[in-house]
């Protein structure tokens, strides 16, 4: 009897003190020190929940169970005593799992904040509801699209599907009915990894549009897009210099290149090598700029150039210069680009576009040298020109 009694008193003690925990009220009575331990260790346990939810987001359904099999292994004491040193825990793990979409609804919500940045003046609602015609009944909208123009209101609604496999024509036959129900002017389905042929053809009849999301942005249907591209490379392909003088005590040629002659002025001040002064008229663009073969251009005055010591004679120098015009195609990747793609025609609806940086080597390197227009298949959507200038230390760069 003695013994039940001091069962009875001590499991009291231990309820007593759990909820008094909970409520802040009571501190525990016995076996505190070895409560506190084992207190510790749940929040340890705990704890390394929390940081591998945060690196796991997005397997809310995991981490569910992982708490729910972290708490069934405590004692009721240890649930509610556990509850009062783990509070912010708690909070977190409710305030950030209940906050957690499924990755169909961010779908849906991700369409409709893209629409809206199409169509900013348009109201988009993301699980709309719309009274049935005739069903009488209210039929849930993915994204309801409402514009205004003149005296008429116009409805748009869109379907949105996150389905790992094509959207088929099942899908697209109970959409057609959903907007002959509602009377909407426009249907339009978005699918996260497109559509049959079947559906395609069913959507054609029944004057449905049919999108892919197109978006950049580090989610579940980021997108990796490039944009097919020309570029029109004009460069000084080679060059010949031509030396010639009048002046009575002749020319002497004294450079083993004469590309590093060094011509002066009427001054007999420096002008510089014959080479670079030539580069400099290109890079003006004052030197002819169509592709082709020219002899004999005059870029210089009559200047004189140093034969020895201190004896000057006057001399005129002509190039002959080859002008070269080279096309390249490639594919230009895309940074930002948020929008819809057309299944029917491929093309891209986008309120905003922002293309890699792209550098002149970029293009020899990685693009394709092509000989006639009319090997490239695809129609370019951006048509780059590159200018080749030429510093005057020699190296060589492209201006865009």
């Amino acid at each position: 009897m003695e013994k039940l009694c001091e069962w009875n008193i001590k499991r009291k003690s231990e309820m007593w003190w759990s909820c008094g925990e909970r409520l802040g009220t009571r501190q525990p009575q016995e076996s505190g020190c070895t409560y506190s331990i084992r207190k510790a260790h749940r929040a340890e346990e705990f704890s390394a929940f929390r940081q591998k939810y945060s690196q796991e987001s997005t397997s809310g359904g995991m981490c569910s169970y992982t708490m729910k099999t972290c708490m069934s292994s405590m004692s009721c004491g240890e649930r509610l005593g556990t509850f009062g040193i783990l509070k912010s825990n708690y909070e977190w793990y409710f305030t950030n799992m209940t906050n957690v979409d499924p990755k169909w609804k961010r779908f849906e919500k991700l369409v409709a904040k893209v629409q809206q940045d199409l169509a900013p003046k348009a109201t988009v609602t993301h699980n709309d509801k719309i009274a049935g015609k005739d069903s009488g009944k209210e039929r849930q909208i993915d994204v309801s699209v409402k514009v205004r123009t003149g005296q008429y209101d116009l409805l748009i609604i869109i379907s949105c599907k996150d389905h790992k496999d094509p959207v088929d024509v099942e899908d697209v036959g109970a959409f057609a009915s959903v907007i002959e129900d509602v009377r909407a002017n426009q249907g339009a389905m978005v699918a996260a990894n497109g559509f049959t042929d079947g559906a395609k053809q069913l959507a054609a009849t029944k004057g449905i549009n049919l999108y892919q999301l197109v978006d950049a942005e580090n989610h579940d249907w980021q997108s990796k897009i490039a944009i097919p591209a020309t570029c029109e490379e004009l460069c000084l392909k080679s060059f010949g210099l031509i030396f010639s003088s009048t002046d009575r005590i002749g020319f002497y040629a004294h450079e083993a290149d004469m590309r590093n002659v060094v011509l002066y002025g009427e001054d007999q001040k420096p002008l510089g090598k014959v080479m670079d002064l030539l580069l400099k008229k290109w890079n003006a663009k004052a030197l002819p700029m169509e592709p082709g073969e020219y002899s004999e251009v005059e870029f210089l005055d009559i200047p004189v150039t140093k034969i020895y010591e201190d004896r000057f004679c006057k001399v005129k120098v002509k190039a002959t210069i080859n002008v070269q015009k080279r096309l390249f195609f490639g594919w230009w990747p895309l940074l930002e680009v948020s929008g819809f793609k057309d299944e029917m025609t491929n093309v891209i609806t986008t309120s905003k576009l922002k293309t890699e940086t792209l550098t002149h080597r970029d293009i020899e390197d990685h693009w394709t040298l092509v000989a006639n227009p009319t090997e490239i298949s695809v129609e370019p959507l951006a048509k780059l020109t590159t200018f080749i200038s030429y510093p005057v230390d020699g190296e060589v760069e492209g201006l865009l």
